[in-house]
C-alpha cells in the first residue's frame, strides 16, 4: 500500500534568482570569505588544472575542522551547489569529509553540512552541527546515504563531483551529481533547527587535516515558505481523498474561485509533469482526479495558481 502525506505551501515560483557566484577566476575570489572557526579555515585560491570549469583556479579550505563561509546571515530559503573534489581513501575510516555548508551561524557555531565521506564508510552525510563553549561538538544525524543509494555508485578514485544542498523552511534536499538523493526532503523538526545563515565550504578529518577543493559555487534563492502543517491559506483549502493511495486520488480544492481552477503537478526537480482540470462539486468546491500509479516514488508538488502549493510525499510499498 502506498501512502500520501500532505503539507500546504505558499504559492511562489519554482526557481529563484542567483544570489551569489564564485568561480575564482584569474586566481582571485569574487566573494568575501571568512573563517568560521577563526583558526586556519580560510578560503585560499590555488592552481588546479583538473577543475571542471577549465580555468585552472579553485578554492581550497584546509583544516582539522574547517568551514569557510560567505554570503549573509539573513539568507533563509536558498540552495548552494558546487563542484567539490571528493577524496577516496579506502585505507582508513577517519575521513576526510568534503562538502558544503548551509545556514551557518558563526556567532553560535551552528551549521548544516552535506559531505562526501569516501573512506571505508563509503557514504554521503547530512548533519546538523554545533560547537558549544565546552568544545565538544553536538551532532544530529539527519540522513546518511550508503553506497547502494549513491547515484553511479561510490567512486573508486578521487575526483570532482557536483554537490548541492537546498534548505526551505524546515526541509532540506541533497543532490549528488545533479540527482536528488532518496528520502528527500529531510524535515528537521528539532527545536534547534536552523532557519537562516551563511553558506560555506566544509572539510573535516578525524585525525590530521583535510582539504576540500571547490569550484563553480552557485547560490540560488528558493522561494518557498512553509506553512505550519496546515491545509489552509487565506480561505483556500486543498485535500486528498483518500489519503491512502490505491490508484486514483481525488483532490478537492475549496476557495473563492469564480471559475474552475487548474491544478499543476510538479516532480521534485521542479519539472511540471501534468496539468489537471477541475470540475465544480458545489459552492466553492472543485475536484480533480490524479492517476499516479505509474509515477515513481518521490516528492510531488501540486500547485493551484493563485492559492497555494500542496506538497505530496508518496512512499513506495
Amino acid at each position: 500500500m502506498k501512502r500520501l502525506a500532505w503539507v500546504l505551501l505558499f504559492s511562489l515560483p519554482l526557481f529563484g534568482q542567483v544570489l551569489y557566484e564564485e568561480h575564482f577566476t584569474g586566481g582571485q575570489p569574487q566573494l568575501e570569505w571568512h573563517a568560521f572557526f577563526g583558526l586556519d579555515d580560510t578560503m585560499a585560491v590555488i592552481q588546479d588544472n583538473t577543475t571542471p570549469e577549465g580555468d585552472g583556479w579553485v578554492g581550497s579550505v584546509v583544516g582539522f575542522a574547517a568551514l569557510a563561509y560567505a554570503g549573509s546571515p539573513t539568507l533563509t530559503d536558498y540552495s548552494v551547489e558546487a563542484w567539490v573534489y571528493t577524496v577516496v581513501d579506502p585505507s582508513t575510516n577517519l575521513g576526510p569529509y568534503n562538502g558544503l555548508a548551509i545556514r551557518a551561524r558563526p556567532l553560535t557555531f551552528e551549521y548544516y553540512y552535506f559531505a562526501a565521506e569516501f573512506d571505508q564508510d563509503q557514504r554521503l552525510r547530512l548533519y546538523y552541527a554545533m560547537i558549544p563553549d565546552s568544545g565538544m561538538p553536538v551532532l544530529r544525524n539527519l540522513r546518511v546515504w550508503g553506497a547502494s543509494e549513491i547515484p553511479g555508485g561510490v567512486p573508486t578514485q578521487s575526483g570532482w563531483h557536483k554537490l548541492k544542498i537546498k534548505a526551505v523552511g524546515d526541509s532540506l534536499w541533497a543532490y549528488y551529481d545533479d540527482q536528488l538523493l532518496p528520502g528527500c526532503p529531510i524535515v528537521d523538526t528539532d527545536p534547534t533547527a536552523l532557519t537562516s545563515g551563511y553558506f560555506g565550504v566544509y572539510a573535516y578529518q578525524f585525525s590530521g587535516e583535510a582539504e576540500t577543493r571547490v569550484d563553480g559555487i552557485v547560490v540560488r534563492e528558493e522561494p518557498y515558505a512553509v506553512a505550519e502543517n496546515t491545509s489552509r491559506i487565506a480561505g483556500y483549502r486543498l485535500q486528498a481523498v483518500p489519503t491512502l493511495f490505491r490508484g486514483t486520488t481525488r483532490i478537492l480544492a475549496q476557495g473563492p474561485w469564480t471559475a474552475a481552477p487548474v491544478l499543476e503537478i510538479y516532480d521534485a526537480s521542479g519539472r511540471r509533469i501534468q496539468v489537471l482540470r477541475t470540475h465544480r462539486r458545489g459552492e466553492g468546491t472543485f475536484e480533480a482526479r490524479w492517476n499516479g500509479t505509474t509515477a515513481p516514488a518521490g516528492v510531488y508538488w501540486i500547485r493551484v495558481p493563485g492559492a497555494g502549493t500542496l506538497r505530496v510525499l508518496k512512499l513506495a510499498e
